[in-house]
This record gives C-alpha cells, structure tokens and sequence, in this order.
C-alpha cells in the first residue's frame, strides 16, 4: 500500500482525525532522523496503537530460510556481534562509514550493514549488544564475500522488541562465533583454522 492509502487505512481503523494521524506520523518520522520511509513512519504509528495494517511482506519464521534475492522481509533476531565502526572514502570522494550488525535465532545468523546514517543507530546506542530485534521490509543479497546479508535499504525499518524466547547473547555466541575468522598474523596460521589476514 502507499503512504496515502496506508494512512486513510490507520484513519478509519483508529477513528482519529486525519490530521491527527498525519501529525503522529510526521513526529515518528522526525524520531527516526530519517532512517525509514514515511510508509514505515504509518507501520510503526499503528503499531504503538495496536492496529493491524495490511502488508505484503514475507514473514521468515527462521534465519535459516532467508536466501539471496527475498524481498519484503521480515525477521526476528538477537543482536550478538557489533563489528567496529570502518570509515572510508566513496567512489564520489565524499566520506562513508559502516558497521555491521549480527543477529542470530535457533537456526541461523545473518550480517546486516548500517551505513552512513544509520550507524548513528550504534553510537547513540538506540540499538545495542544483546537486543532483540524485528527488522521489517527488509531485502537479501549476496554481499563480496558470498554470504546472505540483510539490507534496510529505503523502506526497511529495525526495532527493538521483546522477546525471551530468542537464545541469549552467550548462546548465540557459542553457535555462532566460530564460523568468523580469528585476526591472525601470517606467521600464526595453522592448518584447519579459519584466520583473517590484513
């Protein structure tokens, strides 16, 4: 649905005046600095309000079934590694930075990039270590190393939510932290291990 259709759909579930809800809309929006559209600003209105609004998303009951190219996704995981915020230099000369996020269920665990923007997500601590999130709209994609990776892209949105039924930090960690690489020097690498070399 588009922006208007999404808020004419909160107005007549809500009963609430349309400039009311326009107001509510334009107030989460500016929350948000920017980081969602102003169809996901409608979604998360609605949400606070406990209103359902259609969506045509695909909902991923697990991290394992996201493969490369899904749209509209929709998916639930614990924040267990922040990587450390990488600035660099745009093709266009202009300054960027980026962080990667990992989020983790029983089954899986996917990267997700924050770039420019919305590495302020990280650094004022909207989002931390051990969060549970939902991530809405979202699309997969191979990334350079040949892995799934998750993109907000214009139109995804990240939320903290609460769930106890996510494996902890600890627990994903122990899953999940050995696939990375361990930072070694060229000197250190032994046969069967899984290093990173700069």
């Amino acid at each position: 649905m588009d922006y208007t259709s999404l808020v004419t759909e909160l107005t007549s579930k809500s009963k609430m005046k349309n400039e009311d809800i326009l107001s509510a809309v334009d107030r989460k929006y500016s929350e948000m600095n920017g980081l969602i559209t102003k169809e996901g600003a409608v979604y998360l209105v609605a949400k606070e309000m406990d209103i359902q609004l259609p969506e045509n998303h695909h909902i991923s009951d697990n991290i394992r079934n996201i493969t490369v190219g899904m749209k509209s996704l929709n998916v639930l995981g614990r924040i267990f590694r922040i990587s450390k915020i990488t600035e660099f230099k745009k093709s266009n000369g202009n300054p960027g930075r980026v962080v990667n996020i990992f989020i983790g269920d029983v089954t899986g665990y996917v990267r997700i990039p924050f770039w420019d923007e919305q590495v302020k997500l990280i650094e004022d601590q909207v989002l931390t270590l051990g969060d549970a999130v939902q991530i809405t709209n979202a699309m997969s994609k191979e990334n350079n190393f040949g892995e799934v990776e998750l993109s907000l892209g214009r139109f995804g949105t990240i939320n903290r939510i609460e769930n106890l039924e996510l494996p902890s930090v600890e627990e994903l960690s122990k899953m999940f932290l050995k696939i990375f690489p361990e930072k070694a020097m060229i000197s250190d690498i032994v046969p069967g291990g899984n290093f990173e070399i700069k």
